[in-house]
C-alpha cells in the first residue's frame, strides 16, 4: 500500500523533467551524464544531485534509461515527452493546481449534491470550462491536452470510422468537430459527400477553409445541423448520461428516417488500465464517463437509435467505432 500511495510522485516528476526541458535535451544529444544534463539546464548554478535523483526515480518506473556510469538516454516511453510530440500536454494539465485539487475532493461526489465533477467542488463551483474561460494559462494547457487526445482519436476516425460512411449520400455533420480536419479527411475519401463542421462559434471562427466543408457555430445542447449522417469523435465521454441524452436527442431530430450515427469512443473494460484511468479523469475534471459496451447500447437505444454495432479498432486504447440508425 505504501508503494501505491507513493506513486503520486511519478506524475510530478514527469512535470519536473518537462519544465526542466530534459526530454528535449536528451532528444538532441543522448546519452548524457547527469552532470552534463544539469549543466545544460542551469550552466551558472547546476544541481546534478537533484537531476540524478529525479531521473533515477523515473527509470525505476521504466521511463528513461540509465547505464551504470550515470549516463541517461531515452526509451520508447520517455521519448513521447519530447515537446515536438505534444504528449506532455496531458501531464501538465493533470499536475496543474486546479486538477490536483479536484482529485483531492473526488470522494465528495459520492456524498451527493449538485456538483457534476470534483473540479467544481474544488474550484468554487466553477466547471472546468468556466474556469478555463477566465484563466488564459489554464485554457491554453487544457486546449493543448484536448488537441493531444483528439490526435489519438483522429487515427481511428480517418482510418477506420470512415468505412462507416460507405453508402452514405448527401451531408455528413461532424458534431464537436473542432477545426474540421476530420470531416475534411472523410470528404476527401468520399468526394460525393458534403461536410458540416459543427462546434462552438469561437472554435469554428478559427477554423481553416476546406473544399466541400461548411463551418457552422452553435450549441449541441440546443440543436444540431441536419444531415444524412452524424459523426462524433471523443465527444460523448465528456458528459454524464443526462447530458449525453440531450445531445443524442438533437442528433436524432437532425437525421432523416434511417439516418446514420457514427461515434468513435473508448469502451470501458475493467481489465484494461487506460479506459478505467480515463474514466476517473472524466469524473474528476468534467463529470463525464467512459462506458462499457452494454452502457453504450443502452444509452443509444434510450434515445431511439437501433441496429447498434460496436467494432473494436486496431488501436491499443480500446477505441471503438459505434454505428447506429435512427429508428422511427
Amino acid at each position: 500500500m505504501a508503494s501505491i500511495s507513493n506513486a503520486i510522485t511519478t506524475p510530478f516528476l514527469l512535470k519536473a523533467v518537462i519544465c526542466l526541458g530534459i526530454p528535449d535535451i536528451l532528444g538532441r544529444e543522448s546519452p548524457l551524464h547527469y552532470n552534463q544534463i544539469a549543466a545544460k539546464i542551469n550552466p551558472s548554478d547546476p544541481n546534478p544531485d537533484v537531476v540524478r535523483r529525479i531521473l533515477q526515480s523515473l527509470v525505476r518506473n521504466k521511463i528513461f534509461c540509465e547505464d551504470p556510469s550515470g549516463f541517461f538516454s531515452h526509451n520508447n516511453l520517455s521519448s513521447t515527452l519530447v515537446s515536438s510530440k505534444n504528449i506532455h500536454a496531458m501531464v501538465m494539465l493533470q499536475t496543474s493546481q486546479p486538477m490536483v485539487a479536484s482529485y483531492s475532493e473526488i470522494h465528495k461526489l459520492a456524498l451527493g449534491g449538485s456538483h457534476e465533477s470534483a473540479f467544481e467542488v474544488a474550484n468554487e463551483g466553477k466547471s472546468l470550462y468556466q474556469y478555463a474561460s477566465h484563466n488564459l494559462g489554464f485554457s491554453k494547457m487544457f486546449r493543448a491536452a484536448i488537441s493531444e487526445t483528439s490526435e489519438r482519436f483522429m487515427v481511428a476516425a480517418t482510418r477506420e470510422a470512415r468505412k462507416a460512411f460507405e453508402g452514405i449520400k448527401g451531408v455528413i455533420v461532424d458534431v464537436g468537430g473542432g477545426h474540421g480536419a476530420c470531416v475534411h479527411k472523410i470528404v476527401q475519401d468520399y468526394p460525393h459527400l458534403k461536410g458540416i463542421n459543427f462546434d462552438l462559434p469561437d472554435v469554428v471562427a478559427a477554423a481553416p477553409q476546406y473544399p466541400g466543408i461548411e463551418h457552422v457555430g452553435g450549441d449541441m445542447f440546443k440543436g444540431v445541423p441536419s444531415g444524412d449522417a452524424i459523426f462524433m469523435k471523443a465527444v460523448l465521454h465528456n458528459w454524464n448520461d443526462k447530458n449525453c441524452k440531450r445531445i443524442l436527442q438533437n442528433c436524432y431530430k437532425a437525421l432523416p428516417e434511417n439516418g446514420k450515427l457514427v461515434v468513435v469512443e473508448e469502451v470501458l473494460d475493467p481489465a484494461e488500465e487506460r479506459p478505467v484511468d480515463m474514466d476517473i479523469l472524466m469524473l474528476a475534471a468534467i463529470g463525464g464517463k467512459e462506458r462499457s459496451e452494454n452502457e453504450w447500447n443502452e444509452l443509444l437505444a434510450s434515445e431511439g437509435f437501433a441496429n447498434i454495432s460496436l467494432s473494436l479498432t486496431s488501436s491499443n486504447d480500446l477505441q471503438v467505432v459505434i454505428e447506429a440508425y435512427k429508428c422511427t
